[in-house]
Parts: C-alpha cells; structure tokens; sequence
C-alpha cells in the first residue's frame, strides 16, 4: 500500500513540476529567441529537455502501473515500456508546442483554454473511468500536456486483466480528440480574432512571439517579412502558425 501510494505521488510531482515547467520555458523561448544568445538558448531547450524527457519516462511508468490496478509485482516488456515513452514525447512535444505558441499570442486568456481542457477531463474521467472524484480531479489536470489517467484500486476489483489498459485507451482517445478541438480549432480560431480585430493582447518589442515581426524592434527575426499580404506584424502567424 506505501509503495504504490508513493508511485502515485511521484507522478503527481513530476506531472506538476515538469508539465508546468516544459509549456512556461517554451513560452519564454518562443517570445525571446530574436533578443537572446544562442548559448542562453541551448542552456533553455537542454532544460526542457531534461523535463521532457523526465515526464515522459514518469507518464510511462505511470500507466503501466495504473492500468495494472496499482500491482507493484506487475512486470511490462521493456519493448512496451520504450513504445509508451515515445508516444508521450511525441504528444509532449506536439502539446507543448501548440500550447506555448498560442500563449505566446492569447497571453492570460491561454488559462481560460487551459481551464476549459481541465473541466473537459474531469467530465470524461467521470464518464470513462468511474472512480473516486479526488482521482478524477488528478486526471483533469494532470491529462492537459499528454494523456494521463489516474484510478483507485478499487475500480480494478473482480475485472478482467485487460480492463485498465482498455479504459485507459478509451480515456486516451476522447482526451485527443477534445484537445484537437479545444486548442486546434476553438483556442486558433479566438487567436485570430483577438490578434486581427482587438487589443485585448498587447504586443512591444519585449514580447513579440518568434512568428510576428516589428521593424521598428531592433532585433532578428527568422521571419522579417510579411508573407501573402497578410497583415503585419502577425503575417507570418497568419499563415505558418495556422498550419502548425
């Protein structure tokens, strides 16, 4: 009982501290890479690669413990392991990415997207998983950068063996799909608009994202022109962030 009460917080902790650490340096890279070094920058992606990498492995163990019905004695082909870390990378980076992008643009109104993911898990959790409600508050936080699951033992109790792994896959899906839909379509679409026709996001020299570009800055950019007769100083969002 300690030991899987221990695992489970280890998940907590490096969920909390990593995921949080991974999306905020991205957002501070994205809005400063024409103003600082290089060597200040390979200092920053080496950090968070380490937390990448560091959550990625977590979120690996995680589930293979979980889905097991919290069995410490439960042992996962290392072939399985490794396929389970690299698809946590890949949805790491592809989150990741999305989300700091679009912070870089939305600012604070990114933690409005952010909390709508959050009430989006928990209610799928509720649906899907079936255990305690603490766990599916974990679950609603903890699946916003990747999808990650949490469960009681007791929602294991007199169930077939392949009953975690199936309820996690399903958990998995739903949790993609809405993520596609709450920052691919819906976070998008708000960031056009706000970018385009206000000024609820302000935009100096300081912190214009690494997509737009202001010739009255006196920094480099590795896109100083606009591109399609897109309006400046976001052509370049316009057109490559909405591909992204």
């Amino acid at each position: 009982e300690n030991i899987a009460r221990s695992r489970v917080l280890t998940s907590l902790s490096v969920l909390t501290k990593s995921a949080l650490q991974i999306t905020l340096q991205t957002t501070i890279i994205m809005m400063t890479w024409s103003k600082d070094t290089l060597p200040s920058h390979i200092q920053q992606i080496a950090s968070i690669s380490f937390s990448l990498i560091t959550l990625a492995k977590s979120c690996a163990d995680h589930h293979y413990f979980e889905s097991s019905g919290k069995d410490i004695n439960a042992h996962t082909p290392y072939g399985q392991k490794i396929k389970r870390l690299l698809f946590n990378l890949v949805q790491i980076l592809i989150r990741g990415f999305i989300i700091a992008l679009l912070a870089g643009y939305l600012q604070f109104f990114i933690l409005l997207f952010i909390f709508i993911m959050v009430i989006v898990n928990y209610i799928i959790a509720l649906i899907v998983v079936k255990s305690d409600a603490s766990k599916h508050l974990w679950t609603a936080f903890s699946a916003v950068l990747l999808p990650t699951c949490f469960a009681s033992r007791d929602t294991f109790k007199n169930k077939d063996p392949s009953f975690g792994k199936k309820m996690f896959a399903r958990f998995y899906r739903y949790n993609s799909v809405f993520f596609f839909f709450v920052f691919g379509v819906i976070a998008l679409i708000t960031t056009n608009f706000i970018i385009r026709y206000t000024e609820m996001s302000t935009f100096t020299c300081d912190n214009l994202p690494f997509l737009s570009y202001d010739d009255t800055c006196e920094t480099h950019n590795s896109f100083p022109n606009q591109i399609f007769d897109l309006p400046a100083p976001h052509s370049w969002f316009y057109f490559l962030g909405n591909l992204l």
